[in-house]
């Protein structure tokens, strides 16, 4: 049984032989006129929208083609439907919303990107926590830190006069003063952390090469990655020195380093690879830290440098917190996907001086 659209073509079809010459021209012309307009609001659209009937592409417009080439296996996409996070052919994180219509044998597929909606979201969500967190410590700070450090101190009094038999206690006082000064410390390392996150600070910048920068952390890290049975891997490309705090830095590259040791705790293959290079635009360098540990969601991912979220059992929640703050007063930015060795992957943007730039062009 014909549909309503159908019958009504049919119905035109036939009216056709009766029009006069000039009226089909008329209406051929009007035709291709609403074709052509049609086609170009679908081109300019900021949608990517695509035709399927009985299963073939009949009319795809520009931005579907270029995501097609964006994505090795495009495909997998479009059978999704809703907000899906995928990553590009660069292994970029992105977001997109897709919605199907099926009309008969026809599938109409509609694809919105997210991906600045839901950064500039999580980017302006971290900025507020940031302000709430300097607010609270300008409060805090001193009322916390100053009866820690009197426990500390007195732990440690009482260690040490144990230690020299000035005082005669059981054994079992020795665990709990250990407990304590442990704990201690911890919280100590907390509220040093929640100060540097919420203090403003202006780094004092110089040129720096970057790879002696990595020569100093792989020095400092040696003997531990030896202990845990890690392998570190390098691939560094000839780059440019940068403008930047060597001294920050490497407290940020040291930082990932170890938070990607502590993920390789449980697995059987333990691997570490650094990479630098520089950006296809010339205006970044780009330093990779990937493990082989576990990996991370995709929902995961989108909270992981929100402040006091962790996924440790002892962890803070504000160490990955402190990194992005750290590098954004470098100028730079920081981004999470998923490493080919299997767990998570850091890449570290480092801007290259516009001066720079134009001695090194």
């Amino acid at each position: 049984m014909l549909n309503r659209n159908e019958r009504f073509l049919k119905k035109a079809i036939k009216t056709l032989p009766k029009l006069q010459k000039n009226a089909l021209i008329e209406l051929s012309k009007e035709l291709l006129y609403e074709k052509h307009s049609l086609l170009n609001i679908i081109e300019l659209s900021p949608t990517a929208v695509c035709l399927y009937i009985d299963k073939k592409n009949i009319y795809s417009n520009h931005l579907f083609n270029e995501l097609t080439k964006e994505f090795s296996d495009f495909t997998l996409l479009l059978e999704k439907t809703g907000v899906q996070c995928v990553q590009d052919f660069y292994k970029k994180d992105r977001v997109f919303n897709i919605l199907k219509k099926e009309i008969d044998q026809s599938t109409i597929i509609y694809i919105t990107e997210l991906t600045t909606y839901f950064t500039d979201d999580i980017t302006t969500k971290t900025k507020d926590s940031l302000f709430a967190l300097e607010n609270l410590a300008a409060g805090i700070s001193h009322e916390i830190k100053n009866p820690l450090s009197a426990i500390d101190f007195h732990t440690q009094l009482l260690t040490y006069k144990i230690n020299n038999k000035k005082l005669k206690v059981p054994l079992e006082i020795t665990t709990y003063l250990d407990i304590v000064k442990q704990e201690s410390d911890r919280l100590l390392k907390v509220l040093d952390n929640f100060l540097n996150i919420t203090r403003r600070s202006q780094p004092i910048l110089e040129f720096t090469e970057v790879s002696h920068v990595i020569d100093t952390i792989t020095n400092l890290l040696a003997p531990e990655l030896s202990l845990c049975n890690i392998l570190l891997f390098f691939q560094i490309d000839t780059i440019p020195k940068i403008f930047t705090s060597p001294h920050i830095l490497q407290q940020i590259i040291l930082d990932l380093i170890r938070n990607s040791i502590e993920s390789l705790e449980n697995v059987p293959y333990k691997q570490i690879e650094i990479s630098i290079k520089e950006s296809n635009t010339k205006t970044h360098i780009i330093i990779s830290i990937d493990d082989s540990g576990i990996g991370l969601s995709s929902e995961l991912k989108y909270k992981i440098f929100d402040p006091y979220f962790t996924t440790k059992k002892n962890g803070t929640g504000l160490g990955l917190t402190l990194v992005k703050k750290m590098l954004e007063e470098l100028g730079g930015e920081i981004y999470i996907g998923n490493s080919v060795l299997g767990g998570v992957k850091f890449d570290l943007y480092l801007p290259i001086s516009k001066e720079q730039q134009k001695l090194l062009s």
